[in-house]
This record gives C-alpha cells, sequence and structure tokens, in this order.
C-alpha cells in the first residue's frame, strides 16, 4: 500500500466524520465545502488517488459513492492521532 499524503488523510477524515455523522457519506459538493476546495475537480482527482492508493472505494453510478477501506480508515485514524 502507497502511504497517504497529509491532504489525503485530512479528505480521509473527512469522509469518516461526515458519514458517522450524517449515516450517509458525503457528496463531493459537500467535500469541497468541508475542505475548502474550490473545484470539484480538485476533491474528484483526490479521491481517484485514493482510489487507486486502495484507501477508498468508489462506485460511479451514485452522488454519494465513497467508502473507505479498512487501509482508509487506517489512514484517517493515523491523521487524527498525529494531530491530538
Amino acid at each position: 500500500m502507497i502511504a497517504a499524503t497529509e491532504r489525503e488523510r485530512e479528505i480521509l477524515r473527512a469522509i469518516r466524520d461526515m458519514s458517522i455523522a450524517k449515516g450517509y457519506p458525503p457528496s463531493i459538493r459537500e467535500l469541497c465545502e468541508e475542505l475548502n476546495i474550490a473545484s470539484t475537480n480538485g476533491v474528484i482527482e483526490h479521491l481517484r488517488r485514493l482510489h487507486q492508493k486502495g484507501l477508498l472505494v468508489r462506485e460511479i453510478a451514485t452522488a454519494r459513492a465513497v467508502r473507505l477501506t479498512l487501509d482508509g480508515a487506517a489512514e484517517a485514524e493515523t491523521h487524527q492521532r498525529k494531530e491530538a
């Protein structure tokens, strides 16, 4: 597995936290707002790289189409522990 960058860990944490809070994964626009990313293309590119690294699964046909893999959840935890 290729390690996630700090920004990618931040995105994984946002996906995890928003999924827990709402009971379903965030949309790309919601991730833009949460992470202060101006362009949906920026979020899409991050999600593409996270998918390639095996840290999340994307289903193209639905709006809320991301979920963390076990490795992705572990990366999100690593990021959170470093902040504490």
